[in-house]
């Protein structure tokens, strides 16, 4: 059905079209996961809908079907609003079937993998307001016993403790010195750094020492004022440091670190992954 026919088809049962932030809740249950079926994507929850239910016992949310809700982008410059879509269709890519992935669609338009359900009672009245691309990069701040609880709590930098930060700029310095001295348009720093590569995504990046001999790079989920989540980590054992970031405002999508600038083997990289991941990797 076109987008109208379901809100028609809702109204003749006294219900309505949910609100997408109605949707998305009812599909992360009340442990917000991440699909409905819980962290990861189960492929059973596209070819069996029917058994695959979210936290709150609802079933087939972001299974096997596209669904239409009745909230909308505004349009910009005068353009006409862009309908929203929530779910995903069996064959799309694992990240589609996330709770929280929507897309737009035309609202006339009409597809066997298209449908919608309804809901009842008052709507709910928030509005998602549109992410704004921010600054590139911009400092951040954290302290180091504050990021080995971020630490702790995730498996695989649980065992990272007695962090040390580098000292700003000195250390960064070091790094560039190290090498043949040109820095290729980059800066460089070694304090913690916020990241935002693309609108409505904000990370932080932290280097340090571990111990005496080991350092480590991670990137962190910024998920409110001091609440993190490590998104990923990268540990180099008998590898003291310092370990800069070398990033431009004019590059979103990735920046490098590095013990020794130009050297090789002594620099990666970290990277964006749409939706939401980060990579970090040495070549």
């Amino acid at each position: 059905m076109t987008r109208d026919e379901a809100k028609r088809a809702c109204a003749e049962r006294g219900e309505r079209l949910c609100t997408e932030l109605e949707w998305e809740r009812a599909c992360k249950g009340p442990k917000s996961t991440t699909y409905a079926g819980g962290a990861s994507w189960d492929t059973r929850c596209a070819s069996e809908p029917s058994s695959c239910a979210s936290g709150f016992d609802v079933l087939g949310m972001g299974g096997n079907l596209r669904e239409w809700v009745v909230s909308e982008i505004p349009g910009k410059e005068g353009a006409a609003a862009r309908s929203l879509l929530r779910g995903a269709a069996p064959s799309a890519p694992d990240p589609e079937h996330r709770c929280a992935a929507r897309h737009t669609l035309d609202a006339d338009s009409k597809a066997l993998d298209l449908g919608f359900r309804c809901c009842k009672g008052a709507p709910n009245a928030a509005i998602v307001p549109e992410p704004k691309l921010g600054e590139t990069f911009s400092h951040g701040k954290i302290g180091s016993e504050r990021l080995e609880k971020v630490f702790q709590r995730d498996a695989h930098t649980a065992g990272i403790g007695n962090v040390k930060f580098y000292r700003e700029p000195d250390a960064a310095n070091t790094v560039v010195s190290r090498g043949p001295g040109d820095k290729k348009g980059f800066e460089f720093t070694v304090a913690p750094l916020i990241w935002r590569p693309v609108a409505g995504a904000e990370f932080l990046l932290v280097s340090g020492k571990c111990g005496e001999n080991n350092a480590f790079v991670a990137v962190l989920y910024v998920l409110g004022d001091d609440d993190y989540a490590v998104a990923t980590s990268f540990l180099m054992k008998n590898e003291p440091g310092p370990v800069a970031f070398a990033y431009s405002d004019s590059i979103r999508p990735r920046l490098h670190w590095s013990t020794c600038w130009g050297c090789p083997g002594e620099t990666g990289k970290i990277l964006f992954r749409p939706p939401e991941a980060v990579v970090i990797f040495q070549p």
